[in-house]
């Protein structure tokens, strides 16, 4: 301490650990949840926030699409199919594109019968 400093004590009420101040931080509904990589929130298209690990509040949510895109761009690895920050293995809804779907329909229905 520094000559002429005041050292303030906190009282009884005012004292919080960061946990504490942590959870007012997720129940406080003005927090809107938002993409860790891009930070944007759901835009109500088709890239909905998934949460693939165990991250908890503001690294919790992301796009599937900025998540794959930060993927490709990992060397591989952990880094693939794990989370750098909590290191839970990734949990990802299948994703299916509707021209492998279409693909997969025509070779199953329609290639047998051209080939007889």
């Amino acid at each position: 301490m520094m000559q002429g400093e005041v050292q303030l004590q906190p009282t009884d009420s005012q004292k919080l650990s960061v946990s504490d101040e942590i959870i007012k931080a997720e129940d406080s509904e003005s927090v809107s949840a938002c993409c860790r990589f891009c930070l944007m929130e759901n835009d109500g298209g088709g890239d909905e926030l998934i949460s693939p690990c165990m991250c908890k509040g503001t690294q919790k949510f992301v796009h599937r699409s900025c998540l794959d895109h930060w993927r490709s761009l990992s060397d591989g690895g952990f880094a693939f199919s794990n989370c750098t920050t909590c290191n839970a293995q990734f949990h990802l809804p299948e994703f299916v594109s509707r021209s492998l779907s279409l693909l997969s329909t025509y070779c199953f229905l329609v290639a047998p019968v051209l080939e007889s």
